[in-house]
């Protein structure tokens, strides 16, 4: 029986594929002889003459469709040419015979390699797999645990909101409106300008307790105002010294058998140091 070798080589410029740009072929066969391996020049699939033509010399339908899946499988069909999609074992052989590339490239692998080192390798590789998994588990449950903190604490962060709403909306505005306080505090002032000492110590007391209101308002409570104010942290408010100031004035002015001598200026200084606090806080 004789070849149609002009129908072959037809077949065959019809079914080589592109040329790809890098040859990745030859670059393994390159890598795999640096380690005493070795593969054919071409380093592609062998199509026998017999499987493109049939028993009468006419090119077989059958050996065309091996020879375009040799020739056109590509790098990775090479490596392992008997994967699903390839051309079998009957159509196609590799150079050489060899059943699989990759089996050529683990057997110069473990020929140029030390057994020991090689099972050492995988010992190793066998251990390193099962940390991973062991570490993938607890990171895991780890992110669990927080993803359960967070939104248990969205949760409790709505109920105290929710909470707070419900005590806090009711709450009874202060009726005392700034611009009776502003009058009364003007009446203040005019007693300590006064010539009577006894209205100077009133003037004095009755700023004590604005400032006592003041304190109460900010949720500073006691049962004097000296308690209020030891309550307050330092650097709480700006004028926290002022009030301190003022406030030990009035514990002079009102203590009985004190030495301390009221002046009409001294008085006065004092209301002025109430008032700064009380501006502060806007309640003048």
């Amino acid at each position: 029986m004789s070849l149609n070798v002009a129908a072959i080589a037809e077949v065959a410029l019809e079914t080589v594929p592109p040329v790809p740009f890098i040859n990745w072929q030859y670059v393994y066969c390159w890598l795999i002889s640096l380690i005493g391996g070795g593969c054919t020049d071409a380093g592609i699939p062998l199509v026998s003459g017999s499987a493109l033509v049939s028993g009468g010399g006419a090119v077989s339908p059958e050996g065309v469709s091996a020879a375009q899946s040799a020739l056109g499988s590509g790098f990775w069909s090479w490596l392992w040419p008997f994967q699903a999609g390839s051309a079998s074992a009957e159509g196609v052989v590799t150079a050489g015979g060899a059943v699989s590339i990759l089996s050529q490239f683990f057997s110069a692998i473990a020929g140029f390699i030390p057994q020991p080192v090689v099972s050492a390798f995988f010992g190793v590789a066998w251990f390193l797999g099962a940390l991973w998994g062991a570490f993938s588990f607890i990171s895991y449950a780890i992110s669990g645990v927080f993803v359960l903190a967070i939104i248990g604490a969205a949760v409790l962060l709505c109920i105290i909101r929710i909470t707070e709403w419900r005590k806090y909306r009711t709450v009874v505005p202060h009726t005392r409106s700034r611009t009776a306080v502003a009058s009364r505090w003007q009446e203040l002032l005019s007693l300590s300008m006064s010539k009577d000492p006894k209205q100077w110590k009133e003037a004095i007391r009755s700023a004590d307790t604005f400032l006592g209101d003041v304190l109460s308002g900010l949720g500073y409570t006691g049962t004097t105002v000296s308690e209020q104010l030891r309550a307050v942290p330092e650097g709480a408010f700006v004028t926290l010294p002022q009030a301190w100031e003022a406030h030990r004035i009035h514990n002079f002015v009102v203590e009985r058998g004190s030495q301390f001598i009221l002046t009409q200026r001294e008085a006065f200084r004092t209301m002025k140091l109430y008032e700064q606090v009380l501006e502060e806080f806007r309640r003048v």
